[in-house]
């Protein structure tokens, strides 16, 4: 009899064990999957958008849904939307449940994996004037389209993805059309004059590129003869003068782009100064280093060294410009001082160049960061990938491999200013006399999301049956 009672108490256990854990796995996966039930989802790895319709009226609003399908799920998805044309985004929500993260590019997984099909978020869309537009979902970084990222942090590539929505004036189909006889005036133009890259085939830009900064520097070699200077407008119906192929002489070259908008009359200039080396002229001095540098009532971080060619300052709000003192280490070498003027909000690139007697060239930069009116706002740490994450607030970088070398964290970690050192286990993150500390937080890889909780109850389910048999056998013992 006691025999009996045994059994069944173990069966009773094992059974109870198995659907908590059965029943929370089939819950999770059951939530992770909450989605439209009229979207269709691509049949092959990849993404698509689809909206309520495809045709709508001046001030109408649609809801379009960017869905994905990936065999055995994803950790992540990287990307961003975009519009163009005669329509304005005016929500973006993210499907929190299933994705999390903060960041605008990035989408984390909750439970560490997606079902096969999957939806990332829906945004509504409003149709501005009569016309055309689209709505795109594409990479996050310049020249990728978006990034799937899997399990074992590999990523992969996969499509953009495009709906293109038709802005009518609101009338109908069964509309006379004859009623519009003599009425030519075409819809608004744009009014859109700016550019979403730009790109160079040698040298890199300095400043890196914002649509809102218009003024940016190149370096080249001697031996750099011409450069090709290409870029994405910001609205297609925009006319730009100024990509090509220029010839460059030694000293600076001035290339001028010229955004031109639809409607004629907004037009924004871009300026690049390349700066093409002189040619090196044989038995003369090559120092080309500085002896001193400094910055009136500003100081800068690290302390100066002739070695060291790069630094970060911070400057008040109501500061537009520092006076910048440099000098050579040789007396016949040549000190140029350019970017100390007209301080913009946010990180300002000041260039200090060296030209040896020979014409060898060294510049030292200084990162001036000029914080925002009324708001003492610090640096701080951004994504280059969806490999990471990363929580400015408490100073963690989180979901790092064990393998993961200094060199892949610096890969995939940027900052919005200042400047970046990176150990095994700290990231420090410098301007002006301020340092921020992060600390990197390992992370080991699991096959599926749901790992981590289907151990638990294993592990949870074994120590309630041995627990339950050692009472059970101290009752029938006494």
């Amino acid at each position: 009899m006691r025999k009996n009672k045994l059994i069944l108490a173990i069966v009773g256990i094992v059974l109870i064990t198995s659907v908590i854990y059965f029943g929370l796995t089939i819950n999770i996966n059951t939530v992770s999957k909450k989605m439209k039930a009229d979207i269709t989802y691509p049949t092959s790895k990849g993404i698509s958008i689809s909206c309520d319709k495809i045709e709508i009226a001046v001030n109408e609003e649609i809801e379009c849904s960017l869905v994905g399908h990936s065999s055995g799920g994803i950790r992540g998805i990287d990307g961003l939307f975009s519009v163009s044309g005669n329509v304005s985004i005016q929500t973006i929500t993210r499907n929190t449940n299933m994705f999390s993260g903060e960041l605008e590019n990035a989408y984390f997984a909750k439970d560490g994996l997606t079902p096969d099909d999957f939806l990332v978020a829906t945004v509504t869309i409003k149709g501005v004037t009569e016309g055309s537009g689209s709505l795109t979902y594409t990479g996050s970084r310049e020249g990728r389209t978006p990034t799937f990222v899997y399990t074992d942090y590999t990523e992969e590539n996969v499509n953009d993805a495009t709906a293109n929505i038709t802005i009518t004036n609101g009338s109908t189909s069964t509309d006379n059309p004859d009623d519009d006889e003599g009425d030519d005036s075409p819809g608004a133009k744009s009014q859109i004059s700016s550019l979403d890259s730009i790109t160079v085939n040698v040298g890199t830009l300095s400043p890196t590129f914002d649509k809102n900064i218009f003024s940016y520097n190149v370096d080249v070699e001697n031996s750099v003869t011409s450069i090709t200077v290409s870029g994405t407008k910001t609205d297609s119906n925009s006319n730009v003068d100024g990509f090509g192929t220029v010839e460059l002489s030694e000293g600076e070259n001035t290339v001028e782009i010229v955004v031109t908008a639809e409607d004629q009359v907004n037009s924004s200039i871009y300026i690049i100064v390349v700066n093409r080396a002189e040619s090196i002229v044989a038995d003369k001095s090559s120092d080309n280093t500085l002896r001193s540098l400094s910055i009136d009532g500003v100081s800068f971080t690290p302390q100066f060294s002739a070695a060291i060619d790069e630094y970060t300052a911070s400057v008040e709000n109501n500061v537009t410009s520092i006076n910048v003192n440099a000098v050579a280490n040789d007396e016949n070498a040549r000190v140029n001082i350019s970017g100390n003027e007209n301080l913009a909000e946010g990180n300002n690139t000041v260039r200090v160049k060296v030209i040896a007697e020979n014409n060898a060239v060294k510049t030292y930069t200084i990162v001036v960061f000029r914080k925002k009116s009324g708001n003492q706002e610090t640096c701080k740490l951004e994504l280059k990938s969806t490999v990471y994450k990363i929580d400015n607030e408490k100073g963690i970088i989180d979901l790092v491999q064990p393998k993961d070398t200094v060199d892949d964290i610096k890969k995939n970690i940027a900052a919005d200013c200042g400047t970046i050192s990176v150990t095994e286990d700290t990231v420090l993150l410098s301007f002006g006399d301020e340092v921020k500390k992060y600390t990197i937080s390992k992370y080991e890889n699991l096959n599926t999301g749901n790992n981590v909780v289907r151990w638990t109850f294993i592990i949870t389910g074994i120590i309630v049956i041995l627990g339950a048999l050692f009472i059970i056998n101290r009752k029938m013992n006494k």
